[in-house]
């Protein structure tokens, strides 16, 4: 974008944002004066005005980010109306390695062929999810990441499972040379929430430092004492209270270093009996019982600002009359995620290529039904191609509406330019003209 059109752009949106100034001004001096005359009402109006903006971002509001928010809409829309269907699509997939190389193998990739690039530009993935398998050392991670942004016409989320103890792709890679910090619920036993919070920073700093933008963490599941062995020490603990000032402190350490936190796995798989990854599973609770536990780690991830929702595949027949798992529920997903928890940002499957998935739906149907049951990204490792001709050919035949398909992509750019993976000067938007 040449620099006069940049300066109309900004002039246009400063004009508008003016206008709404000088009118909540005038409105405030209304409000003012009857509060004056009040003063409970004063008191309830200001603390009303609080709650709103604490709901609006984890508690952390000032003018400049009201006017960030502004812009955001306007760039994430001025960046969708150059975006052709098949990117758009492209967008929705958090894709490993696996999905995009061109020998048809899976298995340790560490290096990128010429070959790859093709693959990326046409798939276009929105994500890029890499394993302690892709990294060899902290050197050869940053080129290949540093590749593959180079490849993306739109800036790619670049992330891993970094919860910490077990679970660390990256520090569980010998050439990465870095210390795994310990697990959820050691931390958890700790109780100690600075301590929390400073561990989240540090994963976070160290991802930022490589490349990464994006943690597949933390895990907000509550821990039933006799099931803790599916969790192996992933979860916080098993009192919903103690787990959501654990999360919501994990979740401002990580986003504290511009890196994306995810929370995990809703609604909540902290009873399961079995494994989803093995087949599928059922999970006997209640909406009830779900709202008293298992939904309170999540508000409390969601209300300090979460960027994404990881949506399991345990089924919850208790609360759907069915086995469909929740990632393709429409209850789950849009009636109580969206509507109920009022999650706004970026909802994401777990991995389609777990079993509970596999053994019943192929993997292009259970990425079409996850997105008509209101989900933003599909999770897939090793067929993101399937899965990208499968929601492609549902836009292409009405079954799934491009509007749709336009609401999931906004979110996604939202994110990405408020983590400065799009930068504020793209020239995605130039593009768009």
């Amino acid at each position: 974008m040449k620099k006069e059109q940049k300066l109309a752009v900004f002039k246009k949106r400063f004009v508008w944002i003016f206008c709404m100034t000088l009118c909540l001004v005038f409105a405030g001096c209304k409000d003012g004066s009857d509060d004056q005359a009040d003063p409970a009402k004063a008191e309830e109006s200001s603390e009303n005005q609080v709650a709103a903006e604490e709901t609006t971002t984890g508690g952390i509001l000032t003018e400049t980010e009201t006017i960030d928010d502004v812009t955001l809409d306007g760039m994430s829309m001025d960046i969708l109306k150059g975006m052709s269907t098949e990117e758009k699509v492209g967008q929705m997939l958090f894709v490993g390695l696996d999905s995009i190389r061109t020998d048809g193998k899976t298995g340790t990739l560490t290096s990128l062929k010429k070959e790859t690039e093709k693959s990326v530009t046409t798939l276009s993935p929105g994500g890029i999810i890499l394993y302690s398998k892709n990294m060899k050392t902290q050197e050869q991670t940053k080129e290949m990441i540093g590749t593959l942004q180079e490849w993306s016409r739109i800036p790619l989320f670049i992330g891993s499972e970094e919860e910490g103890g077990k679970t660390s792709r990256i520090a569980s890679a010998k050439g990465m040379k870095i210390k795994a910090g310990p697990e959820a619920k050691e931390l958890g036993e700790a109780g100690d929430s600075q301590k929390v919070q400073e561990e989240g920073s540090r994963i976070g700093a160290y991802m930022k430092d490589l490349g990464f933008n994006l943690n597949f963490a933390p895990v907000a599941d509550v821990a039933a004492e006799e099931e803790q062995k599916i969790l192996d020490g992933r979860s916080y603990g098993t009192d919903s209270k103690q787990v959501s000032g654990m999360v919501e402190e994990t979740v401002k350490g990580i986003q504290s270093q511009n890196v994306s936190a995810v929370l995990k796995y809703f609604p909540g798989q902290g009873s399961l009996k079995e494994d989803t990854h093995k087949g599928s599973v059922d999970v006997a609770k209640t909406i009830k019982e779900l709202r008293e536990t298992e939904f309170v780690p999540f508000q409390a991830g969601i209300e300090a600002g979460a960027d994404f929702v990881m949506v399991g595949h345990a089924s919850y027949s208790l609360v759907t009359g069915n086995q469909t798992p929740a990632s393709l529920s429409s209850l789950i997903l849009s009636e109580i995620l969206r509507n109920e928890l009022r999650f706004q940002s970026v909802i994401i499957t777990d991995s389609m290529n777990m079993k509970a998935i596999t053994e019943v739906y192929s993997s292009s149907d259970a990425a079409v039904k996850a997105i008509e049951a209101g989900a933003d990204m599909i999770l897939c490792p090793y067929n993101g191609k399937e899965i990208y001709e499968g929601i492609l050919q549902a836009v292409k035949e009405g079954k799934i509406e491009e509007d749709r398909i336009n609401e999931s992509v906004l979110r996604i750019l939202k994110v990405k330019i408020k983590r400065e993976i799009i930068p504020r000067d793209t020239d995605l938007i130039e593009q768009s003209k």
